[in-house]
């Protein structure tokens, strides 16, 4: 071999484990250099062919593009390192406020829906009656109206309606139960039905109407009407179509005349419109009508809402119910109505007749008519349409201890 290539084989080998030994010093270096290689390619490979058996890798234009690509590629990783810090910071924040809103929003209702109970006894007692249900099926509810006034010692359940509540193809179906109404409650003997309550408290009023209308009971709802004015207030009031003037007797004790037709009412006129009963031929019955209308309104108002305000108006009502619901059953249970596109409501009362029985008066329910109302009902039909006595009649017996008027007259309306 001639002498000049054995030198230039030497030389190139020299500079090889040169530059081996200068990358493995520098390994930081030498990983910069490779990225800057892969950056560069093209760069590099006209440097080589320009520079071919020339040291410009270690001259001090060479180092000085190295250090270059050494910044370049800090100030990258830097950059792309502290994006996703401030992004996992920023998703942290907002978890953190989310839980924090949510544990807040989740403490408001569990406080509104506790103060809806009744006396931890009481709910006990009624848990225990209650059958289960879902929303998205069929179900019946026991609404109670407690009438206490400033003169009175102790509650009157003075309304009670049985409602079945069908959310999920919009239809509610109300029938009143008239207070008076002659049943036999185990225990006590031949009673009127309000008496259950006095009884065995709410418990004992659900036993006492799965037994007469023979169906189950899932949810109870208590009215109180001293708190009922504030409520309707708070909504502004509601529209009611009056069936009938309080005139009809010339003795009626409200200060508020009450003629036929659709009219807004505020909460005291509300109230003495669900009170009324002296002004109209058929008293009571009339009263559990306009009772029936009054929560059949209620209910309109409130699923006329817009989605975004019903949990701030079901709030605002709750402070005149007390009920095994809780706040959240009731905001679903009204979205469910909404989301049906439409809801109807259909009204009846239980036929029967009032009769005076050794000088206690009491309602007879007229049992084959009200047998097939309630198959009418539990059938998601119209009430008011089943084939009942709806004309009133008066009989006197012979003895003149015992009078009868029939009543079962209906109504219905959707929205």
């Amino acid at each position: 071999m001639h002498y000049n290539q054995r030198v230039t084989i030497k030389c190139a080998k020299v500079n090889e484990r040169f530059c081996a030994v200068n990358m493995k010093c520098k390994g930081e270096r030498k990983s910069i250099w490779l990225v800057s290689m892969a950056k560069h390619g093209s760069h590099k490979k006209i440097d080589q062919q320009n520079n071919h058996h020339s040291n410009t890798s270690h001259d001090g234009s060479s180092s000085s593009l190295v250090d270059q690509d050494l910044v370049r590629v800090r100030k990258k990783r830097k950059k792309h390192g502290k994006a996703p810090k401030v992004i996992l910071i920023i998703v942290a924040v907002i978890l953190v406020i989310c839980i924090a809103v949510g544990a807040a929003v989740a403490l408001y209702m569990n406080s509104i829906s506790d103060s809806m109970k009744m006396d931890e006894q009481q709910q006990s007692d009624l848990d225990s009656v209650l059958s289960e249900s879902s929303v998205q099926e069929p179900y019946y509810v026991l609404l109670l109206g407690s009438d206490a006034r400033a003169t009175d010692t102790t509650s009157r359940s003075d309304t009670m309606i049985l409602a079945r509540i069908d959310a999920n193809v919009g239809k509610a179906t109300l029938v009143s139960i008239p207070r008076d109404t002659k049943v036999e409650i185990e225990g006590h003997g031949t009673q009127k039905i309000n008496a259950a309550y006095a009884f065995g408290g709410p418990a004992g009023a659900v036993e006492a109407v799965e037994d007469f209308a023979g169906v189950e009971v899932s949810h109870y709802v208590e009215i109180h009407f001293d708190e009922l004015e504030t409520a309707v207030d708070q909504l502004g009031g509601i529209w009611i179509d009056v069936p009938v003037s309080n005139t009809q007797t010339g003795a009626s004790h409200s200060k508020y005349t009450f003629n036929e037709g659709m009219q807004r009412m505020n909460g005291e006129q509300v109230l003495a419109f669900a009170r009324e009963r002296y002004g109209y031929t058929e008293g009571d019955f009339q009263r559990a009508e306009n009772q029936r209308l009054v929560v059949q309104a209620l209910a309109d108002t409130v699923l006329s809402l817009p989605p975004t305000e019903l949990p701030g108006t079901i709030q605002s009502l709750a402070s005149c119910i007390s009920t095994d619901y809780s706040l959240n059953d009731l905001i679903t249970l009204a979205q469910t109505f909404q989301q049906a596109g439409h809801y109807y409501f259909y009204s009846a009362m239980v036929p029967s007749t009032t009769q005076t029985i050794d000088g206690v008066s009491y309602t007879i329910t007229l049992e084959d008519e009200w047998a097939n109302m309630m198959q009418m009902v539990d059938t998601g039909q119209d009430p008011s349409k089943a084939n009942v006595l709806t004309q009133n009649t008066q009989a006197v017996e012979q003895d003149g201890e015992s009078s009868s008027s029939t009543s079962g007259v209906g109504t219905s309306g959707s929205s």
